[in-house]
């Protein structure tokens, strides 16, 4: 072969490996981004690399992803991290939230001083994470979604990360909580197409309580309790930490699962795979309007069956009419008339909640009170207990009393009230308040139903289909919520309570456990006298006649038993 033909074909071939090479280049993943030059390996940007939008970084396992993105609706673009696996786009964090991009032409860059910083087309920068001054670092989307920048050579050593600058949302792994002496929140988007910082923020309590709060602003509008406690939690496994130094909650969790903080609700939420392939939310708090912190604010009652949620405790009126008319109830109830310092049950009384409600915060047990009437009088001696309430033990407040929202389960609450402000709104008759005597036994819907024995004995018993029972509700303390609700303000707690005792005592099974009317007129009207203790009322047996011996016994007498053979006359 010639000289000149050996060039020739060496030159075809170098031609055709060079084409070969920008073909491979070309087609090369898009997550492999930066100098092209340099190397570079998955999810990791070198300090002389670069990001530009479109392309993006993906963390080793395939878990998160890391670039600039989009919203619907919104031209500005941002620089975050989200679920490379899920084909819905779901940011778990924005580096850039508060200061948006207007075009594409931002890049994502180590500059001379080691930090990692945004820059775009007009000469803008935006510092993303500070280098401190190193030229050997990298940053690397790791697959807990945390974006960490670490030394080269040491890659144990984190100079910087974004789990220390949550934005919205609550990662496993992720340290919430009191750390370095900054308290580390989640702050809410401020719109659905604006991440912006909200006003809602969610975290541990500064005052290292170990519990949770969020904030709106500046104001807490809800407590979380014992947080671990929370049934709903239990495919997760949390870790608190507690020292001098810091106080702080993490968690695990083996499915994709995250918190997010979203107009005043932190919700958990979790990722469900084929065939269902979507988010779905598995818990949320506040769940109504009274789950909100100190909705109604001082002496104020939230019902969420209510149209208006907040009403005023008996005695009380709201503090701004105009605020509560335009829906911000948070300044709470005053008094209508100044409280009198007298421990005398002739000056004050006490008046009972018509429904029932959690027992608020900043209670004081009382464990040497045994029973209501003792529990009472404990309030009644100090000028400053405003509430009690009996629930097992006795529970006294002082000064204001805030929190307060309705729950069937828990207890009714007494407020000191003077006995000269209920003279003064009219005092109920007691003939309205025996109306409670109608269904002391039960409430809605009564039947007898009888079971015939194969001796001829009948047992008979009341049944119920919704509501509570009577009974119950005595022996709970709950006994109030058997009033008619339409007189239930202003009642006079004692009067009350001993009507439903009469009412009780006239309803036991057997005749001679029953007072007669002249002594139902004095065991109402004498407050001084004792009374039976009522016996659990309406299951008893008789004894009937079968068959043939009824017809011939309804012919003979108007009661069909030996025990009721009736003759009306008033007891």
């Amino acid at each position: 072969m010639s000289s000149h033909i050996y060039i020739h074909v060496m030159r075809r071939r170098l031609l055709y490996f060079s084409y070969s090479l920008l073909l491979i280049f070309l087609l090369l993943p898009h997550w492999v981004v930066g100098d092209q030059s340099s190397t570079t390996t998955k999810g990791t940007l070198s300090q002389t690399g670069s990001l530009s939008d479109g392309q993006t970084l993906i963390s080793l396992n395939n878990t998160f992803e890391l670039g600039f993105f989009g919203l619907n609706g919104s031209s500005y673009r941002y620089v975050g991290i989200w679920y490379h696996k899920i084909a819905y786009l779901t940011p778990v964090w924005i580096a850039n939230r508060n200061n948006p991009l207007v075009d594409k032409s931002g890049v994502l860059l180590f500059n001379n001083n080691g930090e990692l910083v945004i820059t775009d087309v007009r000469g803008g920068s935006f510092t993303v994470a500070y280098g401190l001054g190193r030229n050997n670092v990298e940053a690397t989307i790791l697959d807990s979604g945390n974006l960490v920048l670490r030394e080269i050579s040491n890659l144990s050593s984190i100079i910087w990360q974004s789990f220390d600058y949550p934005t919205n949302t609550w990662l496993p792994g992720m340290k919430l909580g009191v750390i370095e002496g900054q308290n580390r929140l989640i702050t809410s988007w401020r719109s659905s197409i604006d991440p912006a910082a909200g006003d809602f923020s969610f975290g541990l309590d500064p005052k290292k309580t170990g519990t949770f709060l969020i904030w709106k602003e500046d104001k807490v509008i809800w407590t979380s309790g014992r947080w671990q406690e929370i049934p709903e939690f239990s495919a997760l496994h949390f870790n608190f930490v507690s020292n001098s130094e810091e106080m702080y909650y993490t968690y695990s969790s083996t499915n994709f699962s995250r918190f997010v903080i979203d107009s005043g609700q932190i919700e958990e939420i979790a990722w469900l795979d084929s065939p269902h392939d979507q988010w779905i939310l598995f818990w949320a708090q506040p769940r109504t309007n009274c789950d909100v912190y100190n909705m109604c604010g001082a002496f104020g009652l939230c019902d969420p069956n209510n149209v208006r949620f907040c009403t005023c405790v008996q005695g009380f009126t709201p503090a701004s009419q105009s605020d509560w008319n335009n829906g911000d109830t948070s300044g709470g109830c005053i008094r209508q008339s100044n409280l009198e310092c007298s421990t005398s049950p002739v000056n004050i009384t006490f008046l009972a909640t018509p429904v029932a409600y959690t027992l608020p915060p900043n209670s004081k047990a009382v464990i040497n009170a045994e029973g209501i009437e003792q529990c009472e009088a404990v309030c009644l001696g100090e000028c400053n207990c405003t509430v009690y309430a009996f629930s097992e033990i006795c529970y006294v407040w002082y000064g204001d009393i805030i929190d307060v929202k309705a729950n069937i389960t828990a207890s009714v609450l007494y407020f000191r009230e003077n006995a000269s402000s209920l003279a003064s709104a009219g005092k109920h008759s007691q003939d309205q308040l025996l109306q409670v005597g109608d269904y002391a036994g039960y409430r809605n819907n009564n039947q007898l139903e009888l079971e015939h024995g194969i001796d001829g004995e009948i047992t008979l018993w009341k049944t119920e289909e919704k509501d509570v029972q009577a009974w119950d509700l005595w022996k709970e303390e709950r006994w109030f919520q058997l009033v008619d609700q339409s007189f239930v303000n202003n009642c006079p707690t004692k009067e009350v309570r001993r009507c439903i005792h009469v009412a009780l005592t006239c309803v036991q099974d057997n005749a001679t456990d029953r007072p007669t009317m002249s002594e139902v007129v004095t065991m109402l009207g004498n407050d001084s006298m004792n009374l039976p203790e009522p016996k659990q009322p309406a299951f008893f047996k008789v004894r009937v006649a079968i068959g043939d011996d009824i017809d011939r016994d309804l012919n003979k007498s108007c009661s069909v038993n030996i025990v009721t053979n009736s003759i009306p006359d008033g007891r």
